[in-house]
This record gives structure tokens, C-alpha cells and sequence, in this order.
């Protein structure tokens, strides 16, 4: 059995999302809003289970 990895296989690394802002630049908080809340609405459609198993047990497809 494997031993576990922290970054899990590529389906459940995670993404790290920046906005690409400049010295200056202005943060169009509308336009985060609505894409906070359509990765909210992803979210919540998961199932937390194949995740903690890929990661406490090994990437996915490499345990028997």
C-alpha cells in the first residue's frame, strides 16, 4: 500500500488561483464575486471522499 502523498494524482492537486494585479491596478470586485461564486457552486457538487483517499493512501489508480 502506498504511503500517501501530498499532492495526490493531477485530478486532485490543488490550484492556486492569483489576480494578476500590478502596482496600481484596481481589483474589479464585481467580477470576483461572480467568479467566487461560480467556483462556490463547483465546490459544493464535490465529493470530499476520493480526495482524502488519493492523498492518505496514494495517487489515484496506484493503490490495490
Amino acid at each position: 500500500m502506498a504511503a500517501g502523498t501530498y499532492e495526490g494524482c493531477a485530478d486532485h492537486r490543488r490550484a492556486e488561483w492569483r489576480a494578476p494585479l500590478e502596482p496600481g491596478d484596481e481589483l474589479d470586485l464585481d467580477q470576483w464575486a461572480s467568479v467566487l461564486d461560480e467556483f462556490e457552486g463547483h465546490a459544493r457538487e464535490l465529493d470530499p471522499r476520493p480526495l482524502i483517499e488519493c492523498r492518505f493512501f496514494g495517487p489515484c489508480g496506484t493503490r490495490d
